[in-house]
């Protein structure tokens, strides 16, 4: 969840209007920390990896990069892989999965969708979070209010990312990080913080007034 806050963070930086070069300054300590990190790692792992990298964390990495020549790390994820493309063009139906997925209902829950409802199913669970967030986009750029439109912002940042990260590390294109599906993986406190996020969103678009000629003064 660091992740998302960092990404929303930056979403924030960027829509501020703050100068370039000081977005430029902030990205290159960030390259350049990741770099000198990449470095010690390569150059002291021997001492790195027993006493800071603890194996648990490194089988995660083994398991998504190399799924088959580490099964035991990379079974989740194998497991989602077949339930995905098992699914085909419509599916499998619903409730009828052919293929069991380790924590189905929170991490994996787009496998079981691709799986119950085949690519039909999953490219409208897709296009629908297109919809939502060129939705809230749209709220954000008529809002009246810089404060407003901020607040979209973060959350359709905080949205993109979640669905991103989610269906990516379904599909073996990201590591697995425990992010959650918005609105659709189990989770009460998931959930609860989605619905209070647009609730955000539409306070904004009431708030949201259509002046004549382009004037806001009223």
């Amino acid at each position: 969840h660091v992740m998302v806050i960092t990404v929303v963070v930056a979403s924030l930086i960027l829509v501020s209007g703050i100068r370039m070069r000081y977005i430029l300054t902030l990205v290159g300590i960030v390259v350049g920390v990741a770099a000198l990190a990449v470095f010690l790692y390569f150059t002291f792992e021997d001492v790195l990896v027993p006493n800071i990298i603890k194996p648990y964390q490194l089988s995660r990495f083994y398991g998504w990069l190399a799924p088959n020549e580490y099964p035991d790390a990379g079974y989740q994820l194998i497991k989602g892989l077949l339930a995905t493309g098992s699914g085909q063009l419509f599916g499998t139906g619903f409730q009828n999965s052919n293929v069991t997925v380790p924590e189905a209902q929170t991490d994996f829950i787009f496998s079981v969708i691709a799986n119950q409802w085949g690519f039909v199913g999953a490219s409208i669970v897709i296009s629908l979070f297109f919809l939502l967030i060129y939705r809230i986009i749209r709220i954000s750029l008529d809002s009246n209010e810089p404060f407003g439109s901020y607040i979209c912002a973060g959350i359709v940042t905080m949205i993109a990312f979640q669905v991103f990260q989610n269906v990516g590390m379904g599909l073996g294109l990201l590591p697995i990080t425990g992010i959650t599906l918005p609105f659709l993986s189990y989770g009460g406190t998931s959930l609860l913080t989605f619905m209070i996020a647009i609730g955000f969103v539409l306070n904004v678009h009431s708030r949201t007034r259509d002046y004549m000629f382009e004037s806001r003064e009223e």
